[in-house]
């Protein structure tokens, strides 16, 4: 369930095996030890729900995490089996905690897991130093894991994305990410070289960063965050037959393909109708819609850029981008539509720009009073003077429209209060 995106199928299963194991006391033929180890497995499928689900709750997911490591720490990996009948089955899902061979590896693996969510909900929750000590600890359980050393690694690439002046953070980021990458060789792994684009790039090495994107890229094609390190150093055209690549595949992640897709046909081509259809693909995917959820998705923004600069919502521009085609097909009423949704996912921080069209939009459609207002937010934002003058004539063409209203209206106080408005607008543009 959780695989296959259930989520709300996973928590009651997760929850009802516990319950079963609870009820069940005494009566269920596992021994002490695989019922301590089935207990660990739920209470981590419900910790990284928990942090994965749209509500992410970093409190309650420490909180599972933490009792899957004290279960986990109770128990002795290393004690022997009594030896099973030929004649009696063992379930596949229970096997490796049932076999002493497997079993040493699982309890590692686990313990590891449980330190590294606890550690993601301790970075979630802004408690940087306590994840330190629990990623290191989850290096220490099992140094050969790539999940624990590359976890460590990405958290060092965090803290010196934060602190870009400090250079022995960044070559300690940098060797971690190293050794990562190359653990992951065997079973090639993208996230180190992606991360390690993102690094290069944080130094203004755009060669490198693009080698280690495109490695990444060449593993994975779908990949979020190699994807978009491209998008940022390459231009629509030479970015094509990667976007391509990605699209082909069933990706929940492959959202920034699609937008430089749309960006692609709307802009290099002019077709508005195959940039609708991209745009709303990629409004389906998961790195456009909740890129919070993505254990990378600190890293899908700009590195060279200060957490100011990388504000603006990535859905809200695609929405925006959107309504933008839906207005140039005439589809004026889906272009509104568009609008009212790039503003309720971004909490009302639309940017300029997109304000100055979607209040063409109102403008179109008549909504005067909308259009005014939009555009009088505008010219109280820093923007440039170019945005400045758009809403400053959209504005006082919504104005004149409202003053011939009001005169057939016989509001003639209002009629000339809007008017005098309208002139004003003009009159202090540079």
């Amino acid at each position: 369930g959780l695989m296959g995106g259930f989520q709300h199928v996973s928590d009651k299963l997760y929850r009802r095996a516990m319950s079963v194991l609870e009820e069940n006391e005494g009566e269920l033929s596992l021994d002490d030890h695989v019922k301590g180890m089935v207990n660990v497995h739920c209470l981590l499928g419900l910790a990284k729900l928990s942090l994965s689900s749209d509500s992410s709750d970093a409190a309650m997911a420490e909180e599972l995490a933490r009792n899957a490591l004290d279960v986990l720490l109770s128990l002795d990996p290393t004690r022997h089996h009594d030896e099973q009948r030929s004649d009696t089955p063992v379930l596949l899902c229970i096997y490796p905690w049932s076999i002493p061979s497997l079993n040493r590896l699982s309890h590692s693996y686990h313990i590891c897991a449980s330190r590294q969510l606890v550690a993601e909900a301790c970075i979630r929750s802004s408690r940087p130093e306590d994840a330190r000590v629990f990623l290191t600890d989850a290096v220490k359980d099992l140094p050969g894991n790539f999940e624990a050393a590359f976890a460590l690694a990405a958290f060092h690439l965090r803290i010196m994305l934060d602190h870009v002046s400090d250079e022995n953070e960044a070559k300690k980021t940098r060797t971690l990410l190293l050794k990562a990458a190359k653990m992951g060789m065997d079973t090639a792994k993208p996230d180190p070289f992606a991360l390690l684009g993102v690094w290069y790039e944080s130094q203004k090495d755009a060669t490198r960063a693009k080698g280690c994107y495109q490695k990444a890229l060449a593993i994975d094609p779908s990949h979020p965050v190699a994807g978009r390190g491209l998008r940022r150093l390459m231009s629509l055209e030479e970015l094509q037959t990667f976007c391509e690549n990605a699209a082909k595949r069933n990706s929940p992640l492959n959202g920034w393909a699609w937008c430089v897709m749309g960006h692609q046909k709307s802009r290099g081509e002019g077709d508005d109708t195959m940039a609708v259809v991209c745009f709303q693909q990629a409004l389906r995917c998961r790195d456009i819609q909740v890129p919070g959820n993505d254990i990378l998705g600190a890293f899908y923004v700009n590195p060279t850029l200060s957490a100011t600069e990388n504000e603006q919502c990535e859905a809200s521009e695609t929405w925006a981008e959107l309504a933008a085609c839906y207005r140039r097909l005439g589809k004026y009423s889906a272009a509104l539509r568009a609008y009212e949704a790039a503003y309720s996912v971004s909490d009302g921080n639309l940017s300029p720009d997109a304000l100055c069209a979607w209040a063409q939009v109102d403008l179109d459609l008549g909504l005067y009073e909308e259009a005014a207002e939009k555009c009088d937010k505008v010219l109280r934002l820093e923007s440039s003077l170019e945005i400045h003058r758009m809403a400053a004539y959209i504005e006082s063409e919504s104005l004149l429209f409202l003053a011939r209203r009001d005169i057939q209206e016989g509001k003639f106080g209002s009629c000339l209060s809007h008017l005098e408005k309208g002139i004003a607008r003009l009159s202090a543009l540079p």
